[in-house]
C-alpha cells in the first residue's frame, strides 16, 4: 500500500472524520504557501535585479544632476 492510501486509510479507521478534513486543509494550505513562496521569490529576484539596474547608473544620474546644478550657476551668473 502507498503512503498517501496507508494515510487515509488510517485516518478513515481512526473513526474521526475531522482527520480528514484537517489533511485536506492542510495539503491546501501547503500548495498555497508553495505558491506564496515562488511569487515572493520571483518579487526579490525582480528587486534585486532593479536595485543592480540602478546602482549601474546612479553615476550618470550624480553627473547629470551636477550639470544641471552648473548649468543653473552660469545661468544666474550670466543673467544677473
Amino acid at each position: 500500500m502507498s503512503p498517501p492510501l496507508t494515510l487515509k486509510e488510517t485516518m478513515r479507521a481512526a473513526g474521526d472524520p475531522r482527520l480528514t478534513e484537517w489533511h485536506q486543509k492542510l495539503v491546501s494550505k501547503g500548495l498555497e504557501k508553495k505558491a506564496l513562496d515562488e511569487k515572493l521569490n520571483t518579487d526579490v529576484a525582480r528587486r534585486d535585479q532593479v536595485k543592480t539596474q540602478m546602482d549601474k547608473i546612479q553615476p550618470d544620474v550624480e553627473q547629470f544632476e551636477t550639470r544641471q546644478e552648473k548649468e543653473k550657476e552660469v545661468s544666474l551668473l550670466l543673467f544677473a
